[in-house]
């Protein structure tokens, strides 16, 4: 249980770590406001993926 948490914080890091590293090189325009929302709909999609399995697993089990 706590490496699992272990592991969805550590993967919640890396994405937003990304995520500044690509806003930092992108150039300014208006391309930029569309990648940074689809930067932040991946790091919800991270965040959200946890819930997501608990519930998928146990729908299944029923």
């Amino acid at each position: 249980m706590i490496s699992n948490i272990s592991s969805w914080a550590e993967q919640i890091v890396i994405a937003v770590i990304i995520a500044i590293i690509l806003e930092m090189v992108l150039p300014k325009g208006n391309s930029k406001k569309y990648i940074k929302t689809v930067i932040g709909i991946y790091i919800l999609y991270i965040i959200i993926l946890p819930v997501i399995t608990l519930a998928t697993r146990r729908r299944i089990k029923n």
